[in-house]
């Protein structure tokens, strides 16, 4: 299995176990909080995961902006860094 198959494939784990426990969180959760606010609990932490892995393309890794012209790694998979 080669390197990409073997990300798609752990991310779709990933994915399958986190959306097998919002059966029972929601359990949980139900008992202290209304359905309206679980709701904005829950868009509310789904906001903040994809924020953090969605971050701009056009920012380095450290935050500072890339320069004009200037190609990441994964733009040219081929290429040497």
């Amino acid at each position: 299995m080669n390197t990409n198959r073997r990300h798609a494939v752990a991310a779709l784990i990933a994915a399958g176990l986190l959306w097998g426990t919002t059966v029972p969180l929601s359990k949980l959760a139900s008992e202290w909080l209304a359905p309206g606010w679980l709701t904005v609990v829950r868009f509310g932490l789904a906001a903040a995961v994809l924020l953090a892995v969605a971050r701009p393309r056009g920012v380095r890794g450290d935050g500072s902006p890339r320069e004009e012209g200037q190609q990441s790694a994964r733009a040219h998979p081929g290429s040497p860094a």
